[in-house]
């Protein structure tokens, strides 16, 4: 009778260290950090800590021009990084370069172009376009939308980012 006790109480106390052990994942929890950006604005970006998705309404590019979009984490950790663009022609033949670029601070006014695809000629027929990589370098990253004459684009945008470990 002993050893039935024993034995119970063994299996309880290993049930009861199984689900303290595998109650909750072991990751990094995200966090807001407030910086000042080189036009003196204060923006807040955000400790990725774990995969990160973000997708982007759908937005029209009229007028040439260059439009701007903040990736909203800090990368500082190994990250994967994918960046998907749907991007459509409205009217005549566009001429869209999408450039990513990336800077090593936060409070840094240097950006530094590391990747870019262009919708432009035949490729102006294409929809989908990609950025990515499997390292990412600086701890911010920007896409610039490069637009060269007046036919309008409409383009939705989705980020996703992975950590490397």
């Amino acid at each position: 009778m002993k050893h039935k006790y024993l034995l119970f109480t063994a299996l309880f106390c290993a049930l009861v260290t199984c689900f303290f052990s595998f109650s909750k994942p072991d990751v990094a929890p995200t966090e807001a950090v407030q910086y000042t950006d080189e036009l003196g604005n204060t923006e807040t970006q955000w400790y990725a800590g774990s995969n990160q998705q973000k997708i982007f309404a759908l937005d029209t590019l009229t007028t040439a021009g260059t439009t701007t979009i903040t990736v909203p984490w800090n990368m500082a950790s190994p990250y994967q990084y994918q960046y998907f663009f749907k991007m459509r022609k409205i009217g005549v033949t566009p001429n869209v370069k999408v450039v990513l670029d990336e800077r090593n601070a936060a409070n840094s006014a240097l950006w530094s172009a590391i990747d870019s695809v262009s919708m432009v000629g035949a490729d102006s027929t294409k929809l989908n376009f990609r950025l990515r990589g499997s390292v990412t370098y600086g701890s911010f990253h920007r896409l610039r939308f490069v637009k060269v004459g007046n036919g309008g684009v409409a383009r939705n945008t989705e980020l996703v980012i992975k950590p490397t470990n």
